[in-house]
Formats: structure tokens, C-alpha cells, sequence
């Protein structure tokens, strides 16, 4: 790719090619909308940020799904794309990467809006503070992470037991056909303000707070997405 800048260029789509590199030097700071999707770039998407800052400090969307990241254990580079990611940023794609675990100080973009991570087939565990630092997230997608089974209760750096929780912003949550079996009771303090929470595909164990989730979800105006005849109920409480 040439180093040479596009003056004044607000948006770049370099998705479905053969990419393996990127100059720093391609684009200038006005660049708002970036996705290179689909390209073999591995280990070389951290050339195309600035740890300083002082490239991409205008950015609003970044799409980087399927960029080929297997090469790179221990959320390493996702950890370092973050720290050269502008404070801007207001939609972030990472589905299809090579996740195994979302841990906090990971995702620390204060203006994030929409977050998508579907597709992290390697994804198992979602960490304490994983999205307390997302202080405007509207909506967070995990579709299709099979082999998620466990979301920590200080997801989102609350108390599982305590009343009180921040002011959030969170409107749609959505954990479709991952392998979780029991949620934490944070998501009930959420659901004041959540209007679609979907929970299809996933075998859950049906234990007393699980029970206590669900009746808070049926009891106010929230879309809710499940499949009841995939639950296995540990209790004699009834769904119905």
C-alpha cells in the first residue's frame, strides 16, 4: 500500500482484499470511518495506529472483523490495538477474532456506542470490569460465540448483591447461541433501562436466580428473545 496521505479523506474502506500491511502514512487526521474486514493483516493491524495519538484522532467507526489475529495469543494485540485507539472511537467491530478471554482495560473507549464482537468462536470468558470503562455503550452484540460460557458478575463493575448501580446507558444486550447456562443479578438492575436483551440458543440452568432474572425481564417492557424448551430447571419454578 502506498505511503502516500489522501488529504482531507473522511472515510476508507479496504475490506475483501489481500492486505497483509498498511502504512501509518496512508491516511491524515481526518479520517473518520475505517474498516479493513476480511484482509490477512495478522500481526501488522497495530502499523496502522499511532500509540502517540496523533494519527486517527478524529476516527468515530473501526471495523476489523476476520483480520486473521490466530497468531496472537493472550489478547495481546487487542490489548495494544486498544491503547493506540482514539478517545473518538463510537463503533467498534472485532468479530471473528482470536478472543479467548475479555478482560478489563481492554475496552476503555469513553464515547463507545456500538460494540459488536460476534463470532468469537474462541471466546470462553467474559472478565470482571470488562465494560466498566464504556461509560455512553448503547449496545453490546455477542452473537455466536460458541464457546462462551461464563459472564463474571463485576462485568460491569457492579456488586452482584448490592441495589445500586450506575447510570448506564445500555439499551440492547444480546448473547445469541453462546454456551452461557446461568447470568449473574446485575443484568437486573440493567433492565430499568434495557429495551431488548436476547438470550436465544443458549442452555441454561434454570436455578432460583436465574428464575430471578427472568421474572424481572417478564415483568417489565423489555424485547426478550429466549428458548424455553432449552432450559433445565433445577427448581420447581415455571417459566410459563
Amino acid at each position: 500500500m502506498s505511503d502516500n496521505g489522501f488529504i482531507n479523506l473522511q472515510e476508507l474502506d479496504l475490506s475483501f482484499n489481500q492486505l497483509v500491511y498498511i502504512s501509518e502514512n496512508i491516511v491524515d487526521n481526518y479520517l473518520k470511518i475505517l474498516s479493513i474486514s476480511y484482509n490477512p493483516i495478522g500481526v501488522y493491524l497495530l502499523k496502522i495506529t499511532n500509540p502517540k495519538g496523533k494519527l486517527f484522532n478524529k476516527l468515530q467507526i473501526l471495523r476489523v472483523e476476520n483480520t486473521s489475529l490466530s497468531q496472537m495469543p493472550d489478547n495481546n494485540l487487542i490489548t495494544d490495538l486498544n491503547q493506540s485507539l482514539p478517545q473518538t472511537l463510537q463503533v467498534l467491530d472485532i468479530s471473528g477474532l482470536n478472543i479467548t478471554n475479555l478482560r478489563s482495560n481492554i475496552l476503555t473507549c469513553p464515547h463507545l456506542k456500538y460494540l459488536y464482537m460476534t463470532r468469537l468462536y474462541y471466546l470462553t470468558r467474559i472478565g470482571s470490569y470488562a465494560f466498566y470503562y464504556l461509560n455512553q455503550i448503547r449496545s453490546i452484540h455477542l452473537d455466536n460465540c460458541i464457546r462462551l460460557n461464563q459472564f463474571n458478575d463485576l462485568s460491569f463493575g457492579i456488586d452482584k448483591i448490592s441495589e445500586t448501580y450506575p447510570d448506564h446507558t445500555l439499551i440492547k444486550l444480546s448473547f445469541q447461541n453462546c454456551a452461557l447456562t446461568k447470568l449473574n443479578r446485575t443484568l437486573i438492575h440493567f433492565l430499568k433501562r434495557i429495551t431488548y436483551l436476547n438470550l436465544y440458543g443458549n442452555p441454561w440452568n434454570c436455578d432460583c436466580q436465574l428464575y430471578q432474572l427472568f421474572y424481572e425481564i417478564f415483568s417489565r417492557k423489555t424485547t426478550f428473545l429466549s428458548q424455553q424448551h432449552r432450559y433445565k430447571s433445577n427448581t420447581s419454578h415455571s417459566f410459563k
